[in-house]
């Protein structure tokens, strides 16, 4: 909420001294804009470290409107730290005073969307946000935090969709801030869109770091089937081997490096091409599965060197991996019964003795059931 604060502040300083040049407060330090623009840069100061402002700062600020009591920004300031210190009450009727001295401010219409939402009063917090759409182009930053707050709630998301499907921007930012926590599903379910588009990659990709972190990885295949438009395989199996490029993203098709360790990247007709430089420990390429119980075998070829890279197949949860050099052409291994449910494929650089730069080119892959582990 101190994030949302500060900003509500900074709107309102940058609203104070619009059209008055900057060497004013050189000039002319005593007046009311200048006194306010300082007033509002200690109590922001004030508000972030989490105590009250000094009390000459805010003698000041009531300074100012005794000297012009039609400035908007006492009331705002006075509302500010009423809500920062709880007293809901005297905010809201600060804030609103605050906003009929100067109806098309947006800084009071933050903060009152801030404390209704706190509240459960959803209308009259989605009220502001409305208007806050309209009048900044739906530039309504600082409001993310408590839209995602709000939505939360049992039964608010259904009441913010219109307002955020007409505003899809707004929407991805607020479902990414949603998608951190798994327990938010039903409400990321009821505000996502019907189809995504560029504002939903990101939320989708951290909604489904976040399930497979918390080990619900049936439920996070599920999802990234119906984001991707995959059907659903006849048996669970390693998606992509032929490690085309794009299509569905992470963490069930590859995920591919490209930093100063290493690089991995399709190849035109099928195939990675790998480059290792031999100095850093780096997962080059991974992929999360869904495999049943047995044993496999990940049959590929390799042209050129492969010092230093190997593949690795971890079970999740868990930490232990089954590992195989990639120049041995082949990777057996056993997906256990019990405390495997799901498995991460990596293929890795682990650095020798000497750093040695690898480049060499791996096949499409093949992963057969029943070879001998």
């Amino acid at each position: 909420m101190l994030a949302g604060l500060l900003l509500a502040l900074l709107a309102v300083r940058v609203a104070a001294v619009q059209g008055l040049p900057a060497r004013a407060a050189a000039i002319w330090p005593g007046h009311p804009t200048v006194a306010l623009d300082a007033g509002l840069r200690a109590i922001g100061q004030s508000v972030a470290a989490g105590h009250p402002p000094p009390a000459e700062v805010t003698a000041a600020v009531r300074g100012v409107a005794r000297r012009d009591p039609l400035n908007p920004g006492p009331l705002l300031v006075e509302g500010t730290n009423a809500f920062a210190a709880g007293e809901t009450r005297r905010a809201e009727q600060l804030l609103l005073a605050a906003s009929r001295l100067d109806p098309l401010a947006p800084a009071p219409r933050f903060l009152l969307a801030q404390l209704y939402f706190r509240e459960n009063r959803g209308d009259a917090g989605l009220a502001q946000v409305g208007f806050l759409f309209e009048r900044l182009d739906g530039n309504a930053a600082p409001l993310i935090p408590a839209l995602a707050q709000y939505a939360a709630q049992p039964g608010a998301a259904a009441r913010l969709k219109p307002l955020l499907d007409r505003q899809p921007q707004t929407r991805g930012l607020v479902l990414s801030l949603l998608a951190e926590q798994p327990a938010n599903l039903p409400a990321i379910l009821a505000l996502a869109p019907k189809t995504g588009g560029a504002d939903d990659a990101e939320w989708r990709q951290r909604l489904l770091t976040a399930l497979v972190a918390d080990r619900q990885y049936a439920r996070a295949y599920a999802l990234w089937r119906g984001f991707a438009h995959v059907p659903a395989p006849a048996t669970a199996s390693l998606f992509n081997p032929r490690f085309a490029a794009g299509g569905p993203p992470p963490p069930f098709n590859w995920r591919l490096e490209s930093g100063s360790a290493g690089t991995a990247e399709p190849q035109p007709g099928g195939g990675l091409h790998l480059l290792y430089f031999g100095r850093d420990d780096t997962v080059l390429a991974d992929q999360t599965m869904l495999l049943a119980p047995g044993r496999y075998r990940l049959g590929f070829q390799v042209k050129g060197p492969a010092t230093g890279l190997s593949w690795a197949l971890t079970c999740l949860p868990g930490t232990a991996a089954q590992a195989q050099e990639l120049a041995r052409g082949a990777f057996d291994f056993t997906v256990p019964a019990s405390g495997c449910a799901a498995q991460r494929l990596e293929l890795k650089g682990t650095p020798g003795d000497y750093p040695m730069t690898v480049d060499t080119v791996v096949s499409p892959v093949a992963l057969s059931r029943g070879a001998a582990a």
